[in-house]
């Protein structure tokens, strides 16, 4: 992103962090709403842009607009509505002077991004209806969501073990990439079962790390860790628990959200990338239990 929107961008997401008392990924946030699409295409935004309209946006529909997409549906935007950014990012190839495709060679092709301003239909313009209505899930989430968990981890060979909190050295959640295992406690000592397959999540989504090109810390992952890797382990889990119609409220203490506040601050491209690779984990979380 060019600095000055990056900039805004990552004060909007501060901001909200400090009123709501919720982080941009939270998934109790998230599923409350239905997932922001474009009004005119109806194609779903994805990656920072689904994370940006989840955290910021008005209204319960979701659906946005750019100012010309509204006058070409025939509405118009509320005076003194405030736009939200969205970024579209793409590569070119200079040397055939076309999109460039992923064989392409590096060196004769570059990135270039595009931003736009969108607004929310039923929040911010007038003349547009909404095209979506809010429904309830008929189906068992976790069940489903469990059957997600176990059928990844055997097809890609993660261990999983659920060792007590009340052993020593033992109980915390977390991935250890040398003997690719996933470590989470027993259901029975979380809060919920929703909390439960939030973590499996969690840890799951640091087991594509190789498979994705990613790199993190080699062990302990159980402590609080204001990184990169953990944006994405966050934001991915969060992607997981809305497809699959999961709650998972977070009891996140001030500490813990001014630390994570002051860390987006400090490494805006941890939150940009961290949520655009999470998007493309989950993508390959999908692909592998559907093949």
């Amino acid at each position: 992103m060019k600095k000055d929107i990056k900039a805004e961008v990552m004060k909007m997401v501060t901001e909200k962090i400090a009123t709501s008392k919720r982080l941009p990924w939270d998934s109790g946030l998230l599923n409350k709403v239905l997932m922001p699409v474009n009004a005119k295409t109806m194609k779903a935004y994805r990656g920072i842009n689904m994370l940006i309209l989840s955290f910021l946006g008005a209204g319960e529909t979701s659906e946005y607009v750019t100012f010309n997409q509204c006058q070409e549906l025939g509405g118009k935007i509320k005076k003194g509505s405030k736009s939200l950014p969205i970024v579209y990012w793409n590569r070119w190839n200079k040397v055939e002077k076309r999109p460039a495709e992923d064989d392409d060679n590096p060196d004769d092709c570059y990135a270039f991004l595009k931003f736009y301003n969108v607004f929310e239909v039923e929040a911010q313009t007038e003349g547009l209806e909404r095209k979506r209505q809010v429904i309830t899930r008929d189906n068992q989430p976790l069940e489903e969501a469990e059957a997600f968990i176990a059928t990844f981890a055997e097809k890609t060979g993660v261990t999983m073990e659920h060792e007590s909190t009340t052993k020593p050295g033992k109980g915390s959640a977390y991935y250890i990439p040398s003997r690719h295992l996933v470590q989470v406690p027993p259901r029975k000592e979380f809060k919920t079962s929703e909390a439960y397959v939030a973590t499996c999540f969690h840890e799951l989504v640091h087991s594509t790390g190789k498979a994705m090109g990613r790199k993190a810390d080699e062990e302990d992952t159980a402590r609080i860790s204001y990184s990169k890797e953990e944006i994405v382990a966050e934001f991915g889990a969060a992607l997981l628990c809305r497809q699959f119609g999961i709650t998972s409220e977070d009891d996140n203490t001030a500490a813990y959200l001014q630390g994570w506040s002051e860390a987006i601050k400090e490494n805006p491209d941890w939150l940009i990338n961290g949520a655009n690779a999470a998007q493309k984990a989950v993508d390959y979380m999908n692909e592998v239990v559907a093949g």
